[in-house]
């Protein structure tokens, strides 16, 4: 028999205890469950502790410019080689390189940050 409790699922196959609080589910509710979860969405229990699926809310703007400066940094990151004093680049390819990652780091200057950026390339 299948149990959901506390945001996850109990099998009685493998879990010698099921908490008290557990609401049995048929093994289609369970795949259904797990599909929508596969989707992105959430599942979470309703007001008689039921197991429901609900749409993941979108990211606020917080969320979304933490995201999008931990891509800029990781972008950077990638290109610190090329900043070496022994890497042999070319002048023009150097500042090719220094405008691109200035460009990078002004990406919370770009008007929409951080809904809408502008990606450097």
């Amino acid at each position: 028999m299948l149990y959901f409790a506390n945001g996850g699922f109990f099998d009685t196959e493998f879990h010698a205890t099921i908490p008290a609080d557990a609401i049995e589910i048929t093994h289609d509710e369970h795949t259904t469950l797990l599909a929508g979860q596969s989707a992105g969405q959430r599942i979470e229990a309703d007001e008689h502790g039921h197991p429901v699926l609900r749409d993941t809310p979108a990211p606020d703007d917080d969320a979304l410019a933490d995201a999008a400066r931990a891509r800029r940094d990781a972008l950077i990151t990638a290109t610190d080689y090329l900043l070496m004093p022994d890497y042999p680049i070319s002048a023009a390819q150097l500042a090719d390189i220094r405008a691109y990652r200035q460009a990078l780091r002004d990406l919370p200057l770009q008007p929409g940050f951080p809904q809408h950026i502008d990606w450097p390339q």
